[in-house]
């Protein structure tokens, strides 16, 4: 029995009565099954499949179906049995209900090392976002004494430094956030087949961390240079 995607991966339209060499024999295909994920969800979609009768040697566990409320009786029974056919193995279940819960655990894994990197990502930028407006303000001293020589107060001078960056900030976000969404979106589809739903939160934290540094960096510049005095620059140079 063969699933939908080995007959398409084969070109079959109709697999019935084809034959394919399999473990050394040549077998025919009786029967033709939909498409299933293969165990703990790889990053295909689906893959071929084929399923064949075994030797009951080769069976190394026990599929077993039970009524709601049940589930600590039949636990029971079948861990007495279990220690009657085996004393000395240690006896281990699990639940199909968990499977999801056990595959959504190693995803968040994985998005919670990718933002570890990120927020370093972010944190980079964010000093280097520093560096340079404080370098730029920084070299605009002579200016801003001027503009206060010439009567430009407090208000004034916020408005030339934000109207500087803002362009450039809003460029940044624009670019920024649809990149980012749609990076973050592709590299967790990439790599799980199945996951959560995707949010937005990570992309509007670390908007929201630039935006911070940025206005707390301008903040701070702005403070000593407006603090300045304007004979003490100008008699500088």
């Amino acid at each position: 029995v063969i699933n939908q995607e080995f007959a398409r991966k084969m070109g079959w339209d109709d697999p019935l009565g084809k034959q394919i060499r399999f473990d050394e024999q040549l077998v025919t295909v009786i029967g033709i099954v939909g498409n299933m994920r293969h165990a703990f969800f790889s990053a295909d979609d689906v893959r071929p499949m084929i399923f064949t009768s075994s030797s009951e040697a080769a069976y190394d566990y026990l599929t077993v179906k039970y009524d709601p409320g049940a589930l600590v009786a039949v636990d029971a029974f079948l861990e007495d049995h279990f220690h009657t056919l085996a004393p000395y193995e240690p006896y281990e279940r699990s639940y199909q209900s968990q499977l999801f819960d056990r595959w959504y655990d190693n995803v968040d894994s994985n998005i919670a090392l990718m933002s570890a990197i990120g927020l370093i990502a972010i944190f980079l930028t964010c000093l280097g976002l520093y560096g340079l407006i404080s370098y730029r303000l920084q070299i605009r001293l002579k200016e801003f004494a001027i503009r206060k020589t010439m009567g430009a107060g407090s208000r004034s001078l916020v408005r030339v430094v934000f109207r500087e960056y803002r362009w450039i900030l809003i460029i940044a976000i624009g670019i920024g956030v649809p990149l980012g969404t749609w990076g973050i979106h592709g590299t967790v589809l990439e790599l799980f087949s199945v996951s959560k739903p995707f949010s937005l939160l990570p992309v509007l934290l670390a908007v929201g961390i630039t935006l911070t540094a940025f206005v707390v960096t301008i903040a701070q510049e702005l403070r000593g240079a407006i603090s300045i005095n304007p004979a003490d620059i100008l008699r500088d140079d």
